[in-house]
């Protein structure tokens, strides 16, 4: 291998092959180096220990079957040692069994003899893909300071937080809720939750629940309508949790985007907006995990393989309380639950992520802007930044327009910096147009005037108002029937 090896090239990764027949052997070593990877092969349990000792391979490709020890055994004394390896066991079709016991013990994946090429190097790859994620989990636990992952920034203790908790999840299957106020970082999070998972090659789909009508966004996650005559799918109730319960399967497309999801993650932003229907289709769809195909397939499930993640700018407890989530459904959602600080609480944080959001801006501009003058920097850490970071990135392309580096100064930034008296101004100027009004006549208009933002959605509506879908229905109805009594 290390006359294919070009000068400056990264090492290849290392595979340890425990295989006690030589033709086999052979044969496994070939598709390896083949594929680029550097097999090291031992042709017992002994010899293969004293390997992984040495080299603490990433990767171990073990025969269960070896001539002087159970390769289950030595799979659980190497793990010992260290436990980042991701173990694939090969077992013969009438071993299943203990393949089954070697994954409860720890092991990442199986492969039954025969199997092809493309099924063995599928299953390295993702097992490399595992090893490096823990890798990364362990540097963090061990206290190294991590920032920047999947393009946050912050070394604030707050955000350390954040970091641990998605490295933690990363691997997992499990649901992840992501809350916090617009401008936090919701989207990057979700983002690198699913590149510290052992799927981050698959596809992530995100989704904008507010920004769809409430019958479009059903279609669009789970597919058309089910048969005339009969309740969508997603109507159906929550279903019990009850393992031996047969598991319900909604209505889908092959099109629909949890389809378009499947072996990656699908992200479901400001799902506080979800109509009710929708939000029981989608805790159906966490039950089964299946969607029954249509067309020529009709009827047949369509088993997929889809990690969820959610935000809201809200906490889940405060979304259940105001009516806007099933509180079932919360609790599917958040078997992983990740608060996002405000850039208000993140301390220095707000100077890395100006200076680095201003180099980025200024490249692609063609300015020369390099850092803050010393003045913006205390102008930043004291501002309230009520948009987070979204805010701080408007108020630096506007002095980037206008402006030219290599310094951010206080007089570029003057008209744009968020103050206390030009908001002042501006709710003052608001309230001017209300002066006149019943308590009964503002709130009328307030409601109606976000309503129409939404285009009549009124879960949409409520959920900008904070309130209870089912609070703006009975408050209309009340407004139609006073419209009534008046031209009776």
């Amino acid at each position: 291998m290390s006359d294919r090896i070009r000068p400056g090239a990264p090492a290849p990764a290392q595979v340890l092959l425990v295989e006690d027949t030589p033709t086999l052997q052979m044969i496994y070593r070939s598709i390896l180096e083949r594929a680029g990877y550097q097999a090291i092969c031992a042709d017992t349990a002994e010899e293969g220990l004293s390997a992984f000792s040495a080299l603490h391979p990433p990767v171990v490709l073990l025969d269960l079957m070896l001539p002087d020890r159970d390769g289950l055994d030595l799979m659980r004394d190497c793990l010992r040692l260290d436990g980042r390896a991701r173990f694939i066991v090969i077992t013969a079709n009438g071993s299943l069994s203990k393949a089954v016991t070697a994954m409860r013990a720890g092991a990442f994946e199986f492969l039954v003899k025969p199997f092809d090429e493309a099924r063995l190097l599928n299953a390295v790859a993702n097992a490399l893909r595992a090893a490096d994620g823990e890798q990364r989990r362990t540097a963090l636990r061990d206290g190294d300071v991590l920032a920047g992952l999947g393009g946050l920034i912050g070394r604030s203790r707050a955000m350390q937080s954040v970091y641990q908790r998605i490295l933690s999840a990363g691997p997992t299957m499990a649901p992840v809720m992501l809350w916090g106020e617009g401008g936090t970082g919701l989207s990057l999070t979700a983002k690198a939750v699913h590149g510290a998972s052992d799927r981050a090659q698959g596809p992530i789909v995100e989704i904008c629940c507010d920004a769809h009508r409430d019958e479009d966004l059903a279609t669009l996650l789970f597919g058309p309508a089910g048969p005339a005559g009969q309740e969508w799918g997603g109507a159906r109730p929550l279903p019990a949790r009850d393992p031996d319960q047969a598991e319900p399967a909604l209505i889908g497309a092959e099109e629909s985007i949890v389809a378009r999801a499947d072996g990656g993650t699908l992200c479901l932003h400001g799902i506080g907006a979800m109509s009710p229907a929708c939000q029981k289709a989608l805790g159906a769809f966490l039950h089964s995990g299946a969607v029954l195909r249509r067309g020529g397939m009709a009827g047949r499930p369509q088993k997929l393989d889809v990690r969820i993640i959610t935000t809201l700018s809200r906490s889940p407890g405060e979304a259940v309380r105001l009516g806007m989530l099933d509180a079932d459904l919360v609790e599917r959602l958040r078997v992983v639950e990740i608060e996002m600080p405000p850039l208000r609480l993140r301390g220095n944080d707000v100077i890395e992520i100006a200076e680095a959001r201003l180099r980025a801006m200024a490249r692609a501009e063609g300015r020369a802007f390099a850092r803050l003058s010393p003045e913006v920097a205390d102008l930043f850490r004291s501002a309230s930044w009520p948009g987070n970071v979204r805010q701080l990135v408007d108020v630096l392309r506007s002095a980037l327009v206008l402006h030219d580096g290599p310094e951010l100064t206080s007089a570029m930034i003057a008209a744009n910096l968020p103050g206390d008296r030009a908001e002042g101004a501006d709710r003052e100027g608001a309230l001017s147009g209300l002066q006149g009004l019943s308590l009964a006549e503002i709130e009328r208009l307030v409601i109606e005037a976000a309503i129409a933002r939404h285009e009549g959605s009124l879960p949409k509506a409520a959920a900008e108002l904070g309130v209870a879908p089912s609070t703006l229905y009975r408050k209309r109805e009340g407004w139609q029937a006073d419209s009534r009594d008046e031209s009776a």
